[in-house]
């Protein structure tokens, strides 16, 4: 319990999970994964979930052969599914034009902003100083002519 404060018993058991999949082992692997849901469903936020992105690809991507439920195996599907501002062109094609302005990097700290994520995880998910993320979520402010994290959350949010 005191390990998961930061979510790093989620993104422990993802990757636990992950391995006991690629070894042919989906009976444990699933055993595994049920506290991951489990925590999602009863505090709804996801953001340890994505710092194991690679491990969310691999367990997507398993035969899982009965061991996991349709709907568990969506749900890894939907984390699993990269976020929109991972690209390297400046910003999301169909944004509006303020959202042109925003980088690639600002565009996926604004995701996880509006996913719920501090700067500490934010910086963590992406390995920058939290400095770093600090004046990326200044510069997002300042680009979209919003005063506050939950303005800029929700003008994403509104976008779809």
């Amino acid at each position: 319990a005191a390990l998961d404060r930061l979510g790093q018993a989620v993104e422990t058991r993802l990757y636990l999970a992950a391995g006991l999949a690629d070894a042919g082992r989906r009976d444990e692997a699933a055993s595994v994964l049920a506290p991951v849901f489990e925590r999602v469903a009863r505090h709804g936020g996801i953001g340890a979930v994505l710092l194991a992105r690679p491990a969310l690809r691999r367990l997507a991507g398993a035969d899982w052969r009965g061991a996991l439920g349709p709907d568990a195996q969506a749900q890894l599907q939907r984390w699993a599914a990269p976020p929109p501002g991972a690209r390297s062109e400046p910003a999301a094609p169909g944004l509006p034009a303020r959202a042109g302005l925003l980088s690639a990097r600002e565009v996926e700290v604004l995701e996880r902003i509006a996913a719920g994520d501090s700067n500490k995880l934010i910086a963590r998910a992406f390995d920058l100083s939290p400095h770093t993320v600090k004046r990326h979520v200044a510069n997002i402010l300042d680009k979209l002519g919003v005063e506050s994290r939950g303005q800029a959350a929700a003008w994403l949010l509104a976008l779809g």
